[in-house]
């Protein structure tokens, strides 16, 4: 019976939260099917979470409250009815057969609260604007005993969570819709053959609409020509949820009846039914698009389960050090071969090689961010010779790295798959970052230079000064050209590279000179030995280059 002390705080609880009286909610679930519901829940029976909604129903499950217009309230599991209101919760927080203790406090063991239609937008402001600024900031002393392995995996996941959250909401508001049903119209009809030739023709343009929609966009995606691996699987997840969106609206009341009647009329006596090859050739169609969907569904499930597996490994990627991408190298690499050996749909050649391609685009974008450190491209020049080199050299170590975990995945997946290589166009996959590399061996010699001449300047020997300012001259020169110097496909820079290369060779020539006026001038021995030991400090790959005969 309703109104007892079991079911008394959950009524207090719905009135508190809708606003109404508790007399008019006992008035609203006092019907056995609400009643039954509510037993079975403090029960400990069945489902351990019941939702409490007032709003429209679209079953006509509800009780509408007739003081309050069309709101109807309804209890139901969450499963079937969409929450287009506020809603009220309660979840037993006890093992399944063990009822709930209404005679003492039941705070423990029965969790209850509201919520929203947009609850997972709330959840995601609350994420990004509250506590992932909180956790960042939260200083080294504060995390206590927890390793630095643990507090970065921690990090990790919550940053992922966040992602999540927004990719989530992202794809909500992709779904695929089709054409909507216009009920006025189909009443009008006046009778059964109006009626049934209005759904023909609204069934075969909404198959029309499902198959455009369903066209496998593979080969018609746009996107940038450097993006990164993440969205791969943002595009996975996206269609995934599309796909979706689409399967449900084939099982919507209006696309149903119209199948239904169609499947009605079909069946009928040849003679009392319309056109028999229209209501085949719909029906065929129907069910292509069904096994379609299904198949499309499965594929972009599969890949989306696979992908994920990818992400703590492609995280490095984006936010460390070409060292920190070396070391997870191999995991990396590893996962990507599993998924080669053991998906069902992407270990195509297409699908691999793109995936290549994109860990190549973001490893290039990374080195790209590390030299910039966040900075316009001409900002370069500024940095430190010593460390802009260190950091390039890691670049080339970082490729030569890859293309190492590349080579022996590929002997470990002929050893293991016979007949099966592991053999993409290592061209489309490593061609850029080859290219890029190249461009940073370029950048190494300039900014190599820069520091031999900077040591010569800091060094404070006698005339040497016509020869740094010449440099000086030299390098303010190409720098005014504002060139991007991490630009590797303009092929300007390399050509301006090549005549700067000969502008040093003149330089070069200048310093031995230099060299040998002085080895002329002192006759003593050990003074122009002392001589050449400083001159060495400061420029000896420059005097490598210059292979000096010293006339003495």
């Amino acid at each position: 019976m309703l109104g007892t002390r079991r079911h008394k705080w959950m009524i207090q609880t719905i009135a508190d939260s809708f606003g109404r009286d508790e007399k008019q909610i006992e008035d609203l679930l006092r019907y056995d099917k609400h009643i039954h519901l509510l037993d079975e829940f403090l029960e400990g029976k069945g489902s351990p979470k019941v939702f409490i909604y007032y709003q429209p129903s679209e079953s006509g499950d509800g009780v509408t409250d007739l003081n309050h217009g069309h709101f109807e309230l309804c209890i139901t599991d969450g499963e079937s009815e969409k929450l287009k209101e506020k809603a009220i919760y309660f979840y037993r927080n006890l093992p399944e057969g063990r009822s709930v203790n209404t005679h003492e406090g039941y705070d423990n063991e029965v969790l209850f609260g509201e919520l929203s239609p947009n609850t997972i937008v709330q959840i995601d402001g609350v994420m990004n604007n509250i506590y992932e600024p909180m956790i960042n900031a939260i200083d080294n002393p504060e995390w206590g005993e927890c390793s630095e392995e643990f507090k970065q995996e921690f990090l990790l996941v919550t940053k992922k969570f966040a992602n999540d959250l927004g990719e989530t909401i992202k794809s909500l508001s992709n779904g695929y819709t089709i054409t909507t049903f216009d009920h006025k119209e189909y009443n009008a009809k006046t009778n059964e053959k109006e009626k049934i030739e209005f759904l023909q023709r609204h069934f075969a343009r909404w198959l029309d609409e499902i198959e455009k929609l369903l066209k496998d966009d593979w080969e018609q995606r746009k996107e940038s020509p450097d993006a990164g691996p993440r969205t791969e699987l943002e595009y996975w997840r996206s269609r995934m949820q599309k796909i979706t969106s689409l399967n449900e609206q084939l099982k919507t009341p209006d696309f149903l009846h119209a199948k239904n009647a169609l499947l009605r009329e079909r069946s009928k006596d040849p003679k009392q039914r319309g056109n028999e090859e229209n209501y085949q050739k719909l029906m065929s169609q129907y069910n292509l698009i069904d096994i379609s969907i299904t198949d499309k569904l499965n594929e972009a499930k599969d890949n989306v389960k696979y992908l994920t597996t990818l992400e703590k490994f492609i995280e490095p990627l984006y936010t460390g050090t070409p060292q920190e991408i070396i070391d997870t190298l191999p995991a990396l690499m590893s996962a990507i071969k599993m998924i080669y050996t053991i998906a069902r749909y992407y270990n195509t050649t297409d699908k691999m090689t793109n995936l290549f391609i994109k860990i190549t685009n973001q490893m290039i974008s990374n080195c790209k961010s590390r030299l910039q450190e966040g900075r316009n491209t001409d900002k370069i020049w500024d940095r430190d010779p010593a460390e802009l080199i260190a950091e390039l050299r890691s670049c080339i170590n970082l490729n030569h790295a890859y293309q190492e975990q590349y080579n022996l995945v590929r002997g470990k997946v002929a050893d293991l798959l016979k007949g099966k290589h592991f053999d993409f166009s290592v061209t489309a996959i490593f061609g850029k970052f080859d290219l890029f590399c190249r461009r940073v061996s370029k950048l190494i010699d300039i900014f190599s230079t820069i520091m031999q001449f900077n040591a010569l300047k800091r060094h404070s020997f006698e005339g040497i000064e016509t020869i740094t300012d010449k440099f000086d001259h030299l390098i303010s020169t190409f720098r005014g050209k504002r060139y991007d110097l991490l630009d590797y496909q303009n092929n300007k820079f390399d050509r301006e590279f090549v005549q700067f290369n000969v502008e040093i060779a003149s330089l070069d020539n200048d310093l031995q000179n230099f060299i040998n006026s002085n080895f002329s001038r002192f006759r003593n021995i050990e003074y122009s030995l002392k001589l050449l030991k400083k001159i060495r400090k400061y420029s000896y790959q420059r005097l490598l280059k210059t292979r000096f005969i010293f006339k003495i």
